[in-house]
């Protein structure tokens, strides 16, 4: 069973974004400020970022935390020093999605106007295209393959050694918000239509889709051997991933969140991260019985 272990309060209106280093969490809101929390005190640390718009994605890798703002400006911070290493605002259109690639030492960055872009970690612009698909909400990196998902319910795979196209399928009937490769060849997907979907990216067939909340999924995380979902519908859910079965539900009268539940991070293999925008940042753990 999952339980709320931890909620951290401080910001001053919803938070959009969470991420972790797995030491520290990370947390951006509508008050554009991103501020640290102590996992062990419960309580934020020294460490604070105040921007001159709010972020909508954060996202760490390499040491460093990156924060997409809603201005389009990217911002590399350094959490050790506490100092920015660099910054860049190629179209000024809000960021939606970060993700990076450690084999190729890659930042890719998807904005409200279908713009993918990629950096270097020292924040050299490598490349950078429109998809011509609305808003890109989520990015996700498998060793050389990149996925995108973008509000137009499609999902394209692309090399990301030459940014070639390789597939697009057509998923969701909206946006698609997130996206988790499941193994070599199965891709979960979820979106603005509350479905859980997931497709065979070889040949592009959905192996299933499941209604699993009723309104958008913001976000999709695989926590253990569990699947985390979470929703517009101030609901998360743990899903087994054998069976596709839910088999907790947590909400406000079991310690959650009592609006819209907006993002997840893993923290590791037992404890996950949510935010909301009642305001909230909670750590849940899973308590395992003997």
């Amino acid at each position: 069973m999952w339980k709320a272990q931890t909620v951290f309060r401080g910001h001053g209106a919803p938070v959009y974004a969470v991420a972790s280093d797995g030491e520290w969490i990370y947390s951006a809101a509508g008050d554009a400020f991103v501020v640290r929390w102590n996992v062990l005190t419960g309580t934020q640390d020294a460490f604070t970022i105040r921007l001159d718009k709010a972020a909508y994605a954060l996202h760490c890798a390499q040491q460093l935390l990156f924060v997409g703002s809603s201005n389009g400006t990217l911002i590399a911070v350094d959490p050790a020093t506490k100092k920015m290493v660099w910054e860049s605002n190629r179209y000024g259109h809000p960021i939606f999605a970060i993700a990076s690639s450690s084999i190729h030492q890659q930042i890719i960055v998807g904005d409200s106007e279908s713009n993918l872009t990629v950096f270097s970690l020292a924040g050299e612009k490598i490349v950078s295209f429109n998809l011509g698909a609305g808003k890109i909400r989520a990015i996700h990196i498998s060793e050389n393959r990149l996925f995108v998902g973008a509000e137009d319910g499609s999902v394209r795979e692309f090399d990301l050694t030459t940014f070639n196209e390789i597939n697009c399928f057509p998923i969701h009937k909206m946006g698609v918000n997130k996206l988790l490769l499941l193994n070599k060849n199965e891709l979960l997907s979820v979106g603005r239509d509350g479905y859980l979907i997931n497709t065979d990216v070889l040949t592009g067939q959905q192996l299933f889709a499941l209604p699993a909340h009723y309104q958008s999924i913001y976000g999709l995380e695989k926590v253990g051997q569990e699947l985390i979902t979470c929703s517009m519908d101030k609901s998360i859910k743990i899903w087994n991933i054998e069976t596709w079965k839910v088999i907790q539900k947590l909400e406000a009268k079991s310690g959650g969140h009592k609006r819209s539940v907006n993002a997840l991070c893993a923290f590791n293999e037992r404890q996950f991260v949510s935010c909301s925008d009642d305001k909230e940042v909670i750590l849940w753990e899973e308590i395992r019985e003997l």
